[in-house]
Formats: structure tokens, C-alpha cells, sequence
């Protein structure tokens, strides 16, 4: 390496250093400008009446079913629509009380993040994780409508906070004695995720593939077990309340399967057209919008769309490998992105390619991409 590359590796290093200091001398910096932006992007982004899109007001219509009628939500997952229920029981069919309630969810999300995140990240990282999520104003357009992306991304945030928490950040070794409620918390918390959008259940699966390959079985099967209850309780409540099936999954998955949603003659996919699924929903969602969220377009530059996807598997693949011994956080991270994001791309079919649909792992890829850069100067 040449002595100029050398100094300019070094001036890097010491000006993320003099960052970090200067953050935590200020502990109540990242969180109160954080604050500031979600606050100022609320303000000007908020819009007090339903979308021109068609989900955002299904989700109303389901919860006035649900409400007045007694119709069971079976499609796109109950839980979303239930929580709207529960507010238009206090505040009758009011937009501006369901969007508030997505506001909050949204912020509830980034909070929980920040709690989580501040224990893994250095303080010049922790700022642009922070910065980035509160200024994006793709992810506040969906948090100041009714989509259920705000509240997924919540419950999602309150699971990963609390499964760090109880079963990663400890340390200590596992006992059943002291560790029932966690056990049974973790459960209700994949299920609320696993009911909310169908995607959550690859949030089941990460879990049972992280303490399995930690060579920790127990408390896989323990969560799976309370995950199983809540799961029969509902089944249990569906058929003998509203007389219906499990009609979440099948209803949604037997529309994933088909080569084309608009014409179900055209029949099921192959197995080479999900290939082709998966490798044009990478370049979609990973090469241009997990960058267009953040304010950079790759619209212009198709190659590039497909070298950044490329980067941040091997990225992914890297850090499951390289966490794996050294930090368990980002190892399990990184095993709930490529669930998430796996199950994902080979259950859309590419023509679709909205932003909202891969939303949900848009935030944790921030934050480890951005801890993968900073180790790279650091």
C-alpha cells in the first residue's frame, strides 16, 4: 500500500474517532435529532386522507367488517386489520386517527431500533442508521398512510429488541427455571408478526435456524411450542367463533404460486421460473430500491442495479460467516434478513416490484451495511 493511501486510511480512522467521541460526550444527541426529523418529515409529509392506492383502504373496509359485521379478516394477515378495529371502536371510521396510529408505529419502530442497535453500533454509525431511517421519506409516506408496513415493522422491532435482549446480549446459558416468560413472550411476539403479514413467518424460522446452529435446542423447541399455542388458540377461535379455515395463508399463497395473478390459466409456476423470480426480485428490490429509500437512484444505470445486488449477497453471505463466532446480534441479524428477504423474492412475481415489499428488511440491511462499512475503516 503506498504512503499516501496509508495517510488517507489513518485521516479516515481518526476523523470516525473524533466522531464517536464527540457523540458520546452527547448521549442525548442522536436520539433528540432523530426526533427532530421524524418530527419535521412528519409535518410535511402527513396527508389526511386515504391513498389513491387500493391496500391502504382495504385494510379500513376489513376492520369496519370486522367490527359491524363479524367478518373474520382471512386475507393479507387479521392482525392489522384487527388493531384498526379497535380504534374505530373508539373513534368510528377516522382516517386521521388510523394514519396517527401508523405514525406511531413507524415511530415506535425507529425507537426500538435505536435501543437495540445502540448496543452494536459505534456512535458515528448509530447517528447515520438513525439519520438515514428518520429522513427517508419513502419509508414516512407508507408510515403516514394506512398500509400495514408501519405496523409490521413495529412488532417487528419490538421481537428483535426483546429476542436480543433475553436470548443474545445476556450470554448467560439457557434455563427454563428463569427463562419461561421470555419462552412464551418471544412466542406471542413471532405469532402477532406471523399474523400481521404472512411474510412473519420466516421470523419462526430464523429463530429455530439460529439456536440450532448455536447447537442450542431447547430453547428453539420451547419457542416453537409457545409460537404452536398461540397459533392453535387462534385456529381454535376462527372455526368455532367465525366457522371459518386457516384461509390466511392459502387464500394469499395459492395467488403467489401462479406464473401470472392476472391470468390463473397461464397455471403454477416452475422451478426455473422462481429462479428467475428470485434473481430479478434481487436486482429489483436489493440493486434499486433498497438505495432509492435512501434518496439514490440507480434507475439510469441498469448494470449497476445488478453489481449492487451482487455486493450485498456476497455482503450477507460475508457476515454470515464472519459474525457466526464473533457476534451473535449480527449473526442472527443476518439470518432474519436473508429469511426475510429470501422468502420474499421467491414469492413475488417480478413484474410487481413496488418498494413496499421489501420495506420490512429495508431497515436492518441499513444497519448492517453501514456496521460493514465502518469496520472496513475502523
Amino acid at each position: 500500500m503506498k504512503k499516501a493511501e496509508i495517510a488517507s486510511v489513518k485521516s479516515a480512522k481518526n476523523s470516525l474517532s473524533a466522531l464517536d467521541s464527540f457523540f458520546e460526550a452527547r448521549p442525548t444527541l442522536i436520539p433528540w435529532v432523530s426526533i427532530g426529523l421524524f418530527t419535521v418529515l412528519t409535518v410535511v409529509l402527513f396527508e389526511p386522507k386515504v391513498s389513491i392506492g387500493g391496500d391502504d383502504t382495504e385494510y379500513i373496509n376489513r376492520a369496519y367488517n370486522l367490527l359491524h359485521q363479524g367478518i373474520f379478516p382471512t386475507f393479507q394477515g387479521p392482525f392489522y386489520p384487527m388493531a384498526l378495529a379497535a380504534i374505530m371502536l373508539i373513534t368510528g371510521v377516522n382516517v386521521i386517527a388510523f394514519k396517527i396510529f401508523s405514525v406511531l408505529c413507524l415511530a415506535g419502530h425507529h425507537w426500538f431500533m435505536y435501543k437495540m442497535l445502540r448496543n452494536y453500533l459505534s456512535p458515528s454509525a448509530l447517528f447515520a442508521v438513525m439519520v438515514l431511517l428518520c429522513s427517508s421519506s419513502v419509508l414516512m409516506l407508507y408510515g403516514c398512510n394506512t398500509y400495514s408496513e408501519s405496523f409490521y415493522l413495529f412488532i417487528q422491532g419490538c421481537f428483535l429488541y426483546y429476542f436480543d435482549k433475553h436470548f443474545i446480549r445476556g450470554g448467560s446459558p439457557f434455563d427454563l427455571k428463569k427463562d419461561y416468560l421470555p419462552v412464551i413472550i418471544a412466542g406471542l411476539l413471532l405469532f402477532l408478526l406471523s399474523i400481521t403479514r404472512n411474510v412473519g413467518l420466516v421470523g419462526m424460522a430464523a429463530v429455530i435456524l439460529y439456536f440450532i446452529s448455536i447447537k442450542q435446542w431447547k430453547p428453539a423447541a420451547l419457542i416453537l411450542g409457545s409460537f404452536a399455542v398461540f397459533f392453535v388458540i387462534l385456529h381454535f377461535m376462527k372455526i368455532t367463533i367465525w366457522n371459518i379455515g386457516d384461509q390466511q395463508i392459502s387464500g394469499q399463497g395459492s395467488t403467489l404460486l401462479l406464473k401470472n395473478s392476472f391470468r390463473p390459466d397461464e397455471g403454477n409456476e416452475d422451478f426455473a421460473g422462481f429462479i428467475n423470480r428470485f434473481i430479478g426480485n434481487s436486482v429489483n428490490y436489493l440493486g434499486f430500491h433498497f438505495l432509492n429509500i435512501f434518496g439514490i437512484s440507480l434507475a439510469k444505470w441498469p448494470n449497476l442495479k445488478v453489481i449492487t445486488a451482487v455486493v450485498i449477497y456476497i455482503g450477507l453471505i460475508a457476515s454470515v460467516f464472519g459474525s457466526f463466532r464473533k457476534s451473535r446480534f449480527w449473526y442472527f441479524i443476518t439470518l432474519f434478513i436473508l429469511a426475510s428477504a429470501g422468502i420474499t423474492f421467491l414469492a413475488l412475481q417480478v413484474y410487481w416490484n413496488q418498494e413496499l415489499l421489501v420495506l420490512i428488511v429495508v431497515p436492518l440491511l441499513l444497519a448492517l451495511s453501514i456496521h460493514g462499512l465502518y469496520k472496513l475503516f475502523i
